[in-house]
């Protein structure tokens, strides 16, 4: 048995390679798609949210929802289930998920040279130079920011990989009976590398449940204690394990845990996310100060908000960072808020929409498509903010309702 992950850069067959070495393992073969499709099945999030932290890039939400480092803990609980059984090819950004120091795991990086990988790909005839170059340049960065997201050397440094092979050099044949020989060097399995997927599993589980409660740690064992580590500040480590000891107890069966702050944490105190709150709320109004002072006064209430001032800007933002719910203007200059609604409903069908109508505006087009409550303009903060926190509260058991079927 053995696990096999493989990384590769763009343009050096890395899925011809990945599914040759799976067919002579017999292993399942296991991309980030699948990971993102199994952790979007089992945990609070989207698929949208995973992928976008896959590509590198940061939710206009993130810093009420902590969406990037809950979509890494989510995912990492993926992959360990994806790779319980010991049998496995992993293959794409998250096999950097598998410990570095996981007995019995073979880590191999595929690379070819900068003309080799153009040459790939113009070969299909649809890219120009330029844009292969910039899709090259593209593919490599958002590498580059997966792999310090997760505290580690660039993706092409050699010491990540137990084996690392140039298709420049090689045909996808000759990679793959490489890679299918080393792996069978490590069958059997000794029983330290099952021990260490068991513990990889128990770990990443006890992450992704912490992070289900509102608390973001990365955790792994170290000896036979887990550690809990946050990016954060933690000034007060013993009153928060004690508040963590009950959840720890349950998730693990009684090991010890200790707490601590990752080198150079930086950013506001550690505290527990409130998941009670509404984090992604779009806010979409053409009155510009208005909306920014509507904008402060939710943001000072615990509201995550983002900002957008037309309906097509609204249709852009949530088609790139989907929000949870919608706050719009019936009136908007540039297309009527009920159109607003039917396009961004048609895309996302759980939606939650709440119309703000000013004097002269009917709503009433707006709840004909399915707006979750239309309210007065000028909005009393307060009754709008009991709107956003039912509408939340309906979104998560809606999501807990999902889960559990």
């Amino acid at each position: 048995m053995a696990v096999v992950s493989i990384f590769a850069g763009a343009y050096c067959d890395a899925e011809t390679v990945a599914r040759a070495v799976a067919g002579k393992l017999g292993h399942p073969l296991r991309d980030d798609e699948a990971a993102v499709q199994e952790a979007a099945r089992r945990f609070p999030i989207g698929e949208s949210a995973l992928r976008r932290t896959l590509m590198g890039r940061v939710s206009a939400f993130e810093r009420h929802t902590r969406e990037r480092e809950r979509a890494i803990t989510y995912l990492k609980a993926a992959v360990a289930g994806l790779v319980k059984d010991g049998d496995a090819v992993l293959h794409g950004l998250t096999a950097h998920l598998i410990p570095q120091d996981m007995p019995g795991a073979l880590r191999v990086c595929l690379q070819a040279g900068a003309a080799a990988r153009l040459d790939k790909a113009r070969s299909g005839g649809e890219l120009n130079e330029a844009l292969a170059k910039k899709l090259l340049k593209m593919c490599d960065e958002r590498a580059f920011a997966w792999t310090e997201t997760l505290s580690l050397a660039h993706p092409f440094e050699e010491t990540l990989y137990h084996l690392v092979l140039h298709t420049d050099s090689l045909s996808p044949e000759d990679a793959s009976a490489k890679i299918h020989a080393s792996a069978q060097n490590l069958a059997p399995m000794p029983p330290e590398a099952k021990t260490a997927l068991d513990r990889f599993l128990l770990a990443a589980e006890t992450e992704a449940a912490l992070a289900n409660k509102g608390h973001v740690f990365q955790v792994e064992f170290r000896g036979p204690a887990m550690v809990l580590t946050t990016c954060r500040p933690a000034r007060d480590r013993e009153s928060l394990q004690k508040e963590l000891g009950p959840a720890m107890a349950a998730l693990t069966g009684g090991l010890g845990f200790l707490i601590e702050t990752a080198p150079g944490a930086q950013g506001p105190p550690y505290s527990r996310l409130d998941t009670s709150m509404p984090g992604k709320v779009l806010l979409v109004d053409c009155e510009q100060e208005s909306v920014k002072t509507l904008n402060d006064k939710l943001t000072a209430r615990g509201v995550g908000c983002a900002v957008v001032y037309d309906g097509m800007q609204a249709v852009n933002f949530c088609r790139e960072d989907p929000p949870e719910i919608l706050v719009l203007n019936a009136g908007l200059p540039d297309m009527p808020g009920a159109e607003v609604l039917r396009l961004l409903r048609k895309e996302n069908p759980g939606l939650e929409v709440v119309v703000l109508a000013g004097p002269g505006q009917c709503s009433g087009p707006c709840a004909e498509q399915g707006a979750f409550v239309c309210l007065d303009k000028p909005v009393d903060v307060e009754s709008l903010l009991q709107v956003l926190v039912s509408a939340h509260k309906k979104i998560r058991t809606v999501r807990q309702t999902s889960l559990e079927s």
